[in-house]
């Protein structure tokens, strides 16, 4: 509303009387309604189309925007190819793969092909570790440096050394080594093949079958005394009886051995002392899978430089104790042994398969749980005996080592017992 005495304060009447002050309203009165008319413009604007345009419109803006965002690199991570993907995968698979041929071998294999041989490429060899080598997406063949170590792919471009290589991390090479956990599962190629039985029943019935056929194979008791005192002390010394030992252990060829074993009696207290020999400069200890930390050099026990011996005091728990052998803060190899359940019988480990004409044959005898796995007694007294063309040369304890008479041509059976525990029995061929 207009306050028509404010505006005769602003705007007086030049003279006085009645016609001059209706002159001066009229004239107010103009620019009010000049003034309203201006303001009755500024109206709201009316759809003319219907809602529906309009969303379709604003999402079609959305969408122009997305795409140059997209354009100019500013739209989020850019897309990653399938072959890229791929590559990826391929690259990380094959360090893991080149890890655990290293954590066997104690090296890298000088070639990629290596970890796809079926046959054994050096000591220790456990493949293979892949199915097949094929190239990379590319079809370019993957770059590998056992040096460095180094594995990439040459990418889409083809050529090494440029931006879009996809280059395997350093870690995935030890993977294998700080987690070996992997190792439970991982089936020795001489093994693989083998059918294992399917569940509880069905072992106890291959266990009872396996165990009357050894009974009734087995030696008398008085046939295992009468060889036993027809054995012959000669033709072996020490040294040769050692070396035997040494290889049906293969002490000499794996990087690192755990020497003393796990008690079986789960009754055990105290402390007890745990040595390895490792093909390295350092040793570290673990009990169910927790570090006693690294071991302390053995000196003077017949060492060489390569081979050094490790010792451990700690206290025994059931379970399982592991070593991994280090050389220049890089791990090699490890060994692992498990708590050993009650005696349950005796296991032969023969040195050479076959043997020839006038050739010395050496085995390791052994007490082992039901499992297989051996029972370290203190001193266990073993009997050997042998059936057919041969002789027992000599018995050190539990290595005993006999000779093939000349021109047999026959098969020779070595037999091993032990008090009451199951006996053993291993066929030794003739070698042409």
């Amino acid at each position: 509303m207009v306050d028509y005495n404010e505006l005769r304060k602003k705007f007086p009447a030049k003279g006085k009387g009645r016609k001059s002050n209706s002159a001066a309203i009229k004239r107010i009165a103009r620019e009010y309604e000049m003034k309203k008319a201006e303001l009755g413009a500024l109206k709201a604007p009316v759809l003319k189309k219907g809602i529906v345009f309009y969303a379709v419109v604003i999402i079609g803006l959305l969408m122009l925007g997305s795409l140059v965002l997209s354009a100019t690199g500013k739209g989020g991570r850019p897309r990653v190819s399938r072959a890229n993907i791929d590559a990826r995968k391929s690259v990380e698979a094959l360090a893991i793969a080149l890890g655990r041929f290293r954590y066997h071998t104690g090296a890298y294999p000088a070639d990629l092909e290596d970890l796809a041989s079926t046959r054994i490429i050096k000591a220790g060899w456990n493949g293979p570790y892949v199915k097949k080598i094929v190239p990379d997406p590319w079809g370019s063949a993957y770059v590998w440096d056992p040096a460095a170590p180094a594995l990439y792919s040459k990418g889409p471009d083809g050529v090494g050394g440029t931006s879009d290589d996809i280059v395997a991390a350093q870690e995935l090479f030890n993977q294998p080594f700080v987690d070996t956990s992997w190792t439970r599962t991982w089936v020795p190629y001489r093994l693989r093949g083998i059918v294992v039985a399917p569940d509880e029943e069905t072992k106890r019935v291959v266990s009872n079958q396996v165990s009357n056929y050894l009974s009734a194979t087995a030696l008398a008791a008085e046939e295992v005394a009468a060889a036993h005192d027809a054995f012959l002390a000669k033709g072996v010394d020490d040294d040769e009886i050692a070396a035997a030992r040494r290889a049906i252990l293969a002490v000499d060829s794996k990087p690192v051995h755990i020497l003393t074993h796990w008690t079986w009696n789960e009754e055990t207290t105290g402390e007890v002392d745990v040595v390895a020999r490792v093909q390295g400069d350092g040793a570290e200890l673990f009990v169910n899978n927790e570090s006693q930390g690294r071991g302390k050099r053995e000196e003077g026990r017949g060492m060489s430089e390569e081979v050094a011996e490790f010792a451990w005091r700690v206290p025994y728990e059931p379970g399982e104790i592991k070593v991994i052998g280090w050389r220049n803060a890089s791990p090699i190899g490890e060994d692992a042994v498990v708590t050993a359940f009650a005696p349950e019988a005796v296991k032969l480990r023969i040195l050479k398969e076959r043997l020839g004409d006038d050739e010395t044959g050496f085995a390791l005898a052994e007490v082992v749980d039901e499992r297989g796995v051996a029972v370290p007694l203190e001193s266990p007294a073993f009997e050997f005996a042998i059936e057919g063309p041969g002789e027992i040369v000599r018995v050190a304890g539990d290595m005993v080592a006999f000779r093939r008479n000349k021109s047999s041509g026959e098969e020779l059976v070595l037999a091993a017992a032990s008090g009451k525990l199951r006996p053993a029995r291993a066929a030794v061929p003739w070698r042409r």
